[in-house]
């Protein structure tokens, strides 16, 4: 998915599934702060994944 740069958000399939939730996890849980700084690749790719409806009504609760 990000070894070339390349994105690839345009269908959603179990890695892409699964990327997601261990980032929203890691997001959610704050178990590694800083993870982000040197993974801009991921960042953008998860960010694209989150903007989708179906990652948005499942995102856990603003605490």
């Amino acid at each position: 998915y990000l070894s070339d740069g390349t994105l690839k958000t345009d269908t959603v399939n179990l890695a892409t599934i699964a990327i997601a939730c261990a980032v929203g996890y890691l997001n959610f849980r704050r178990v590694a702060p800083g993870w982000c700084v040197s993974r801009p690749h991921l960042v953008k790719l998860v960010e694209t994944l989150f903007q989708r409806e179906s990652f948005a009504r499942t995102e856990a609760p603003k605490a």
